[in-house]
């Protein structure tokens, strides 16, 4: 089997779209969380380069700001609909 006739049995994954909810979420848990970029973007299946953009970009146009709750106290969850979902965790 070629290089080629490999590379065309692999599908092209479909071009996503996400939204600006979802996005802040992302930057909030990049800049304020105890996780880097990189961790990020695999635990939510992302592109590296994306989530990158996203923060850069939010860093640009000055956008930083205290995050809405702190995520240190919430696991977040990635729902099959795309959204995060915050969940407290149970005291033992």
């Amino acid at each position: 089997m070629s290089i080629t006739e490999s590379m065309e049995e692999k599908k092209r994954r479909v071009r996503r779209s996400f939204s600006d909810q979802f996005k802040a979420e992302v930057i909030d848990l990049c800049l304020w969380g105890t996780k880097t970029i990189a961790e990020v973007a695999r635990d939510l299946d992302l592109t590296e380069s994306a989530v990158r953009h996203w923060v850069t970009q939010a860093e640009s146009e000055n956008a930083l700001r205290e995050p809405k709750f702190p995520f240190s106290r919430y696991f977040l969850v990635l729902q099959p609909d795309g959204t995060l979902r915050g969940l407290m965790p149970t005291s033992a």
